[in-house]
């Protein structure tokens, strides 16, 4: 009888131990500073055919021929990607990345633009070729207000982070 009760502390503590574990692994990293581009290396790739693109997405189909036309441009983005940008009013951008390789366009499930907001002059979309950071910097579809930090990874954009957007103050 005393050994099955140590048998389940036993099993309660591993339980235990598996639970707390899994949290802290889940538990989100607090940041004292915006990730930066550096902190997300990626290898540059030369493209040396065209490839015909493939659109995944209805926001990738409405805006083919931009994206088609970009695809002999040298990447922009995490090595082998093109970010396709692309107005949809005064200070609205839309885009889609689009893998140069295989010609398979990715877009942000759930966003159509990215409008600016009052006193920030920061560009709306930032990346970089050698980097697998990607920045969204105003108001996601005229709602979400935020500086929106992605890393790419497996085809997709993943969600780091977001801060306030820093704005000139017009009060006085």
């Amino acid at each position: 009888m005393r050994k099955r009760n140590n048998v389940k502390i036993d099993l309660t503590l591993v339980l235990l131990s598996l639970v707390v574990s899994k949290c802290l692994i889940a538990a989100p990293v607090s940041r004292k500073s915006e990730p930066q581009f550096n902190e997300f290396p990626a290898q540059t790739v030369k493209i040396t055919t065209t490839k015909k693109p493939i659109f995944s997405s209805n926001l990738a189909r409405r805006y083919k021929t931009i994206i088609s036309n970009s695809m002999a441009d040298e990447p922009n983005f995490a090595g082998h990607y093109r970010v396709v940008v692309w107005g949809c009013g005064t200070d609205c951008r839309g885009f889609a990345i689009v893998d140069l390789l295989s010609g398979k366009t990715y877009t942000l499930p759930n966003l159509e633009s990215v409008v600016g907001v009052m006193g920030n002059d920061e560009d709306r979309l930032s990346y970089r070729a050698d980097s697998n950071l990607f920045v969204i910097n105003g108001v996601k579809n005229e709602v979400d207000e935020g500086k929106f930090f992605y890393s790419w990874k497996n085809h997709r954009l993943n969600f780091l982070i977001k801060i306030p957007i820093k704005k000139e103050d017009f009060s006085n």
